[in-house]
């Protein structure tokens, strides 16, 4: 996958991040919605795991990949998958 996103994303998708220096990779989390920070627009991510998290959308240090389209329905929320 490229390091850049080819279509926007959408509130209801899920999405994981993946850090642009070491690859490490997140449980999937679906955007729930946007929300103001001072640091700029950002996501309300419920992850698969249970969690919340703010995800800045304009963030240079990592790249978010949306679950393919064969995976929808069942994403694992190991990091790595």
């Amino acid at each position: 996958m490229s390091d850049e996103i080819v279509r926007p994303l959408q509130v209801g998708e899920w999405i994981r991040r993946v850090e642009r220096g070491s690859g490490r990779v997140s449980a999937w989390g679906r955007i729930t919605t946007t929300v103001p920070s001072r640091r700029g627009l950002c996501w309300l991510i419920d992850l698969y795991n249970g969690g919340v998290e703010v995800w800045r959308i304009q963030d240079h240090t990592v790249r978010y990949e949306p679950l393919p389209e064969l995976m929808k329905g069942e994403p694992s929320g190991r990091p790595g998958d």
